[in-house]
Formats: C-alpha cells, structure tokens, sequence
C-alpha cells in the first residue's frame, strides 16, 4: 500500500546513477500512473505499479525500475540528512518519522504541485 503522507527516498533508472531523492505526495495519480514531487518539481512515471504492506513501492517502466522506500528518521539522519540544505536543521527539529514526514509535506508537498 502506497503511503500518501510519507517521505519517500527513491531511485532513479533514467540517471542509472546510486544516488537516491527525496520525494513526498507519493500517489497512484491514475491507474498504471505514479505521481510524486521531489523538492523542487511534480513528475510521474507510467508502468506497472506494485507496493507491500511496509509501503515500498515499485514502478516498472521501459527505462527500469523506479524504487520507493519509506523514509525513518533514523534513515534520514544516518544517510540524507548531509544531502539535502538544512538536514540538520530538520533532522533536529523532528523527533518522530511523522514530524519528518509533516515537515515534508508542510514544505514540499502543497496543493500547488504540478505533474509533468
């Protein structure tokens, strides 16, 4: 099951690289369509949707596979925290996965996001 109001870190087969992005209004936009925002745009990815209980997430498309794993706190302090402008900063100011999770969606994750 998708978890709408979480952190998402995913990875990204266009890029083919390790790196791994922050997303947040991770959704089924339509069927076979998976929206979600990243810091700074709306984008969606078209293929075969599939998710677990624990909310990970995976989309197949022609290019590979696009992986979504909920963020923890713990997750976010010990490996992205470092990547993202103010990581310490949020990491300090939440004290639960939820506060992470609100502080992302407060942030990032408004009614104005636009799916390209």
């Amino acid at each position: 099951m998708i978890k709408t109001e979480a952190l998402y870190v995913f990875s990204d087969p266009i890029t083919r690289s390790k790196n791994k992005y922050l997303a947040v209004a991770v959704q089924e936009f339509r069927p076979g369509v998976l929206a979600f925002s990243d810091t700074v745009r709306g984008h969606t990815v078209e293929g075969k949707i599939t998710s677990d209980d624990e909310g990970n997430v995976r989309v197949e498309d022609k290019r590979g596979v696009w992986e979504f794993t909920p963020c923890t706190l713990d997750m976010f302090r010990r490996k992205y925290k470092n990547t993202v402008a103010n990581g310490d900063d949020i990491a300090e100011a939440c004290e639960t996965t939820d506060d992470l999770w609100e502080w992302y969606r407060r942030h990032f994750g408004g009614n104005n996001i636009n799916f390209y």
